[in-house]
């Protein structure tokens, strides 16, 4: 029993030890993408003609900064080292001297020329939509919390990815001949319904796209799963556990044909699995939220996940509904006088406490709360139990980041560090620790800011039930 309990513990200091590290350097060299001049573009006229919609040229092209000209039933659009020609009167246009067909004959309208929107998305490096009567334009996708990673839109409806290592990929639309310009490159074809996941948190990032259902391989265990479809896919063999990342089988992955492997990169990262699959031709890409310092840092990687099964609409719906939530909290409790917050946990004489600028102490302030180690310098991830009783000792709560599976109560956090006893949250019994289900929430920041609020500030809560932290 005791060598297992070593096992459970080491297993959740390495998660805390990956979570709590602070790798801001490392995220900002990666891509610039964060402050995007790419915005959603709407202000682009269209026409319907017979239930059809045609897009103007002269806007789409000055969006995107091309130029248009016309001259009778000639019209010739540069931008960049691309020339497209096409007639109003003929449905075959010429990009760089290649033929493409129009799905109807451009209409002439005030002096301006309007096309299918299909074949403005076919010469054109953007994502072109519309909606009640407004076109949406989209060169990349707009990033606000993240610079990790990067996705830009290419003509044809290909996508190039910067993953979280820098590596490009580009998409290509399932059954769609990919252009030789890109064939040097990672080519992933999508939407993807065939992948293997080698974290929980990425999992949880698929769960508001309804995608689920296209995990087929996972590198955890059913009893570490919370989960519930994963956990019952696992079970009725629909999805195949693969071996841990450190020893994973690779033969069984092999087999298995995966369309795409999300994988975490970084210094922490699956660098070995990485180089097997680069042997092994498996598709893989480097989802890195992990290292995130912001929890809507971390949640914006669903944008990334979502581009694999072309749902970027539904990310950026979903991502702003829980910006939005997240604000509402902050309003809500911004009179509040903010609560001291200790958070960490105990381990043969040391204590791992989330670094002053990580995610976790982002969340403490996000919902109210005065972080006690805010001005910790240490990035190791611990400090000694004497430095951590010198700070919890007079705090208002103690966030003991474990859960009840590993550190089933008070006691059992007592008999790791006696000298808890006489601290301010022990003797009020103002100590709560991780739910199971925490690294699996990650889809659900609101939901963790507005527990962590409500512990803080149960005065605005009242009738509150915590959905991802237990109270001891």
């Amino acid at each position: 029993m005791y060598k297992k309990r070593n096992t459970l513990i080491s297993t959740l200091l390495l998660i805390m030890m990956l979570i709590l590290a602070s790798c801001s350097n490392a995220q900002n060299e990666n891509n610039s993408s964060a402050n995007n001049s790419n915005v959603n573009k709407t202000n682009i006229a269209s026409i319907n003609y017979n239930g059809k919609t045609y897009i103007s040229l002269k806007d789409a092209f000055k969006a995107t900064g091309g130029n248009v000209s016309i001259k009778g039933n000639n019209v010739t659009t540069t931008k960049d080292t691309d020339v497209i020609k096409l007639s109003t009167n003929n449905t075959t246009a010429y990009l760089n001297s290649s033929k493409i067909s129009m799905s109807d004959l451009p209409k002439v309208k005030n002096k301006d020329v309007y096309v299918p929107m299909d074949f403005l998305t076919d010469i054109l490096d953007a994502k072109i939509t519309y909606s009640d009567g407004k076109v949406s334009l989209l060169e990349e996708v707009p990033l606000k919390y993240t610079k990790a990673f990067k996705i830009q839109y290419l003509k044809g409806g290909f996508k190039k990815i910067t993953d979280g290592n820098n590596k490009v990929i580009i998409l290509a639309p399932k059954g769609k001949a990919v252009p030789n310009i890109y064939k040097n490159n990672t080519i992933i074809n999508y939407p993807t319904s065939n992948i293997l996941v080698s974290s929980s948190t990425e999992a949880a990032l698929l769960r508001p796209l309804d995608e689920i259902k296209s995990i087929k391989a996972v590198n955890l265990k059913e009893a570490e799963w919370e989960i519930n479809d994963i956990k019952s896919g696992l079970k009725d063999n629909k999805i195949t556990y693969v071996g841990d990342t450190t020893s994973p089988d690779y033969e069984k992955i092999s087999s298995l044909k995966p369309d795409l492997a999300i994988l975490y990169g970084g210094n922490y990262g699956l660098n070995n699995m990485m180089k097997k699959f680069d042997e092994l031709k498996i598709p893989y890409v480097a989802d890195n939220e992990y290292l995130e310092e912001d929890p809507l840092g971390r949640l914006e990687w669903i944008k990334f996940l979502a581009a694999f099964y072309d749902k970027e609409d539904i990310a950026e719906k979903y991502f702003n509904s829980e910006v939005s939530k997240v604000k509402a909290i902050e309003n809500k409790i911004s009179s509040q006088k903010k609560t001291k917050v200790a958070f960490g946990m105990v381990d043969n004489g040391k204590v791992y406490v989330p670094a002053k600028d990580s995610y976790a102490a982002k969340m403490i302030a996000l919902a109210g709360g005065d972080y006690v180690f805010k001005d910790l310098n240490t990035k190791s991830g611990y400090i000694t139990l004497e430095n951590f009783y010198a700070k919890a000792k007079d705090a208002d709560v103690l966030i003991y980041s474990s859960s009840k599976e590993y550190t089933p109560s008070i006691k059992s956090v007592l008999n790791e560090a006696p000298v808890l006893k006489d601290t301010k949250p022990v003797k009020y019994k103002k100590v709560w620790c991780l739910g199971s289900d925490y690294y699996q929430a990650t889809d659900k920041t609101s939901e963790l800011i507005e527990d962590l609020s409500s512990i803080f500030h149960p005065e605005s809560f009242k009738g509150y039930k915590q959905k991802h932290y237990s109270h001891y």
